[in-house]
């Protein structure tokens, strides 16, 4: 079986080739993200349209005679947006990404209204919920509201969209919408007809025909079916883990989270996401920035440092020494508990801190919430694989493992989520090679495990005052 798999992610639209098992050809094309449009704190949002520009270019720059061969084309990507379509199947406006936060006060709304929505929906809902940024939508652009026909809430649904003109949604991406009811693997229609939300078909990887038009513009057989697969949260634990339970993985892009495939809905704080059948979920704990909160650190705190001289400030130094800790939160925090005010910080630093403590502080702030949110998805492990564009780092690496004790070991497969879609297409596949392992330092653990309950207090001690200063701003 070959295989065209597709991910629609936060800097990039990939393509790919999978056959026997592994990824053949790869291109991917850059996807442009708009922050704080129109000076509103929060707002993220991206274009579908160069959603679907990307992704062609991705695909028509894969060797032709690989396209000719595809007998299935397989779509995952981001989760969670909010995408209107109009009647005449074109976008009424951009993209409402996941990590949007504008939607703090029409969640607070909602959370009143709904009775019983966390309870049905099995989480907390917070501003990053479809139904929160669509009631945003209503309060704020009713003629958008008028205008949608359908939406669409993820980057895998919007390509299948294009290719077949379907609107669909697979069980993982719908179950982070605010709009699931895990349990009955349904939409929670008090909320959907409350909100008088067009929610998309429900579909379960079942096959679709492909468009003969568009088939011909991609090079692709006319013959070929199409897979909506899980979203990338699910394709990625897919490439990398399996459906092995418990085994948990972090992944480091430019948000992220930790993964690890169980057999059961998860209880407790982590998110419970279906997966490939009703026996098997992930359990997952997402940031919201990741890669971000580095790339912000690289350009606005050092000075426009490139990615190797961060690697040899960070590499020698371990800020937690020199009493310095940072919070990464640039954007709201979801986990261990939702905060859409939270807002990144560095804490303790002198006169005598040093420009590689900085750095040094910020890959370690990030590893204490990956900390975090491990003890949420398989506290018991101590292992943990990485992967994701950050995983390319080695003082990165380093400082995860220094800080959870755990021994890292790096998945050396950048195409984890183009793999996790293969299978769920029906593909097998083979499991990633390893590039790294990196064992805890005994001395440093010891540094990070004294100063974890700080840092776990941190974040609670300064929500009064980050939520101060964002009441101001708005």
């Amino acid at each position: 079986m070959t295989v065209l798999v597709i991910d629609v992610g936060s800097t990039n639209a990939k393509a790919g080739i999978v056959r026997d098992g592994t990824v053949v050809a790869e291109a991917h094309s850059a996807v442009e993200t708009m922050s704080n449009v129109a000076g509103i704190d929060g707002a993220v949002e991206q274009d579908a349209d160069q959603w679907w520009s990307a992704v062609s270019s991705a695909i028509t720059s894969l060797p032709s005679a690989d396209r000719a061969m595809v007998d299935v084309v397989a779509a995952t990507g981001q989760m969670q947006d909010l995408l209107c379509i109009g009647a005449d199947g074109a976008p009424v406006r951009p993209v409402i990404l996941y990590s949007d936060t504008r939607a703090a006060a029409e969640a607070e709304q909602l959370t009143v209204e709904l009775n019983g929505w966390e309870q049905a929906v099995g989480r907390p809902p917070d501003a990053t919920s479809v139904a929160a940024k669509w009631r945003w939508l209503q309060q704020h652009e009713p003629d958008t509201v008028n205008a949608t026909d359908a939406v669409i809430f993820g980057g895998g649904a919007e390509v299948v969209r294009r290719l077949t003109g379907a609107a669909l949604c697979e069980h993982t991406t719908a179950s982070t919408t605010g709009l699931y009811a895990a349990e009955q693997r349904t939409w929670w229609r008090p909320a959907i007809d409350h909100e008088r939300l067009p929610a998309s078909q429900l579909v379960d990887g079942a096959p679709q025909p492909i468009r003969a038009n568009v088939a011909a513009e991609l090079g692709v057989p006319a013959r070929a079916t199409v897979v909506l697969a899980p979203g990338d949260a699910v394709a990625t634990t897919l490439g990398i883990v399996g459906t092995a339970p418990d085994r948990p993985y972090a992944y480091l892009g430019t948000s992220g989270w930790v993964a690890a495939s169980t057999t059961v809905m998860p209880e407790g704080g982590a998110f419970g996401l279906p997966g490939l059948s009703p026996d098997h979920w992930v359990a997952a704990a997402p940031m919201i920035a990741a890669g971000a909160v580095v790339d912000w650190a690289r350009e606005v705190l050092l000075g426009g440092i490139d990615h190797d001289e961060l690697e040899q400030l960070a590499g020698g130094v371990c800020a937690a020494e020199s009493g310095v800790l940072a919070l990464p939160h640039l954007d709201g925090q979801r986990l261990p508990a939702a905060d859409s005010t939270a807002r990144a910080a560095l804490v303790g630093m002198s006169r005598s801190t040093s420009r590689a403590v900085i750095a040094a502080a910020v890959l370690e702030g990030v590893a204490h919430a990956l900390r975090q949110l491990t003890a949420l998805v398989a506290p018991e492990g101590d292992e943990l694989v990485v992967c994701g564009g950050g995983s390319r780092s080695n003082a990165w690496c380093q400082s995860i493992a220094d800080v959870t004790g755990s021994t890292v070991t790096r998945a050396d497969d950048e195409h984890a989520a183009l793999l996790g879609a293969a299978v769920a297409a029906g593909a097998a596949v083979r499991p990633p090679t390893v590039s790294g392992s990196f064992a805890p330092d005994p001395f440093r653990h010891a540094t990070h495990q004294s100063i974890a309950p700080t840092f776990d207090r941190l974040g609670p001690a300064l929500q009064p005052i980050t939520s101060a200063l964002q009441s101001v701003r708005r």
